[in-house]
C-alpha cells in the first residue's frame, strides 16, 4: 500500500494491515441437530464464513466439514469423530459493520467502510501451523509436536484427504486426534463401515493451532 496502517512484530511479521481483514472471535458454536448417529451439526451467527477451532480431550478425534451458509446470518457445520459430542468449537470470522465492545481500543477500516481490525473483539492469533502434502500418506505418521504448552489448545480440523477407494464400506474424513504433546491425523467415520483405510490420498493438510484459554 502507498500509505495507511501496518503493524509488525520485532521479527518483521505482519500483525495488522489496513489493506486486509483480520479474523475475530465470534463465540462457541451451539448444537443445531444430529443428522445421523455419527454426525452432529452445530451453528454460529456470523456475517461471513467462520473458521472453526476444536478444543478436544487427549485421545479424542474430530473432523469439521460441510460449513454452510444457512441464511439469516447463521452458518452451520458438521462434526464427526469421537469428540463430536464433547468438543467445544470456537468460531472466528471477518467483521463487516459490527460495533466495538469497549469504548477504548484500536479499530481500522477498509476503503469500503467495512471493519478490518478491532482490538476490542479478540482478533485471531495463530500460535502454530502444521502442513502435510503427498499423493499417498499414512495418517498415523502425520504427527505434530507442539513447540509450546497450552492451557486449552484449539485446532482446526477440516477434511483434508481422500480415503483409499474400496476399503471399509464406509465414508471416512481425515481429522485430527489430540495427543499429550500435539496431534496426529486420524480417520473419522461418516457412515458405518469396517476396515478403516490405512492410506490417505491426495493429502493437502494444514492444521492451525491456537490457545483458547481466556476466550
Amino acid at each position: 500500500m502507498t500509505y495507511g496502517l501496518q503493524i509488525e512484530t520485532d521479527a518483521g511479521k505482519l500483525l495488522i494491515s489496513g489493506d486486509a481483514k483480520c479474523m475475530h472471535y465470534l463465540g462457541t458454536a451451539s448444537v443445531n441437530s444430529d443428522p445421523s448417529a455419527l454426525i452432529r451439526r452445530y451453528q454460529i451467527s456470523a456475517s461471513s464464513r467462520p473458521l472453526i477451532f476444536a478444543k478436544i480431550a487427549v485421545g479424542e478425534t474430530v473432523c469439521v466439514y460441510n460449513v454452510v451458509d444457512a441464511g439469516g446470518g447463521v452458518w452451520t457445520f458438521d462434526v464427526v469423530g469421537t469428540a463430536r459430542l464433547s468438543g467445544t468449537f470456537y468460531c472466528f470470522a471477518a467483521l463487516t459493520t459490527e460495533s466495538p465492545l469497549d469504548a477504548y481500543g484500536l479499530r481500522t477500516y477498509l476503503s469500503t467502510g467495512q471493519v478490518a481490525f478491532c482490538s476490542t473483539r479478540k482478533p485471531l492469533w495463530l500460535s502454530e501451523v502444521f502442513t502435510f502434502t503427498g499423493a499417498s500418506l499414512s495418517p498415523s505418521t502425520m504427527t505434530a509436536t507442539y513447540a509450546q504448552s497450552y492451557a486449552a489448545v484449539g485446532m482446526t480440523a477440516y477434511a483434508t484427504a481422500q480415503s483409499t477407494p474400496g476399503q471399509g464400506g464406509g465414508v471416512y474424513y481425515l481429522g485430527v486426534q489430540r495427543t499429550s504433546t500435539g496431534h496426529i491425523h486420524a480417520w473419522c467415520t461418516v457412515t458405518s463401515g469396517t476396515g478403516t483405510p490405512t492410506t490417505a490420498l491426495n493429502v493437502n493438510a494444514a492444521v492451525f493451532v491456537i490457545e483458547t484459554n481466556g476466550l
